[in-house]
């Protein structure tokens, strides 16, 4: 992706703290106002796998709203 002045990119995995911790250093103590994601567990076809696999990543978004 070509840089965007004023915007910053984060790539990584958002399940590993190191991404976490990048995005909180970046935001500083600044709080956001929307937060937006395209996250998506690698599927399955199994149910009774992709539906937990999604619902930790939900947990991982709320988490990550509830902080900034």
């Amino acid at each position: 992706m070509d840089p965007i002045s004023g915007i910053i990119v984060i790539h990584g995995d958002f399940r590993e703290q190191t991404v976490m911790d990048e995005l909180l250093a970046a935001l500083g103590n600044q709080k956001v106002d929307l937060i937006i994601s395209d996250m998506s567990p690698n599927l399955s076809g199994q149910k009774s796998i992709d539906q937990p696999r999604s619902m930790y990543l939900i947990e991982l978004a709320w988490d990550c709203a509830q902080q900034i």
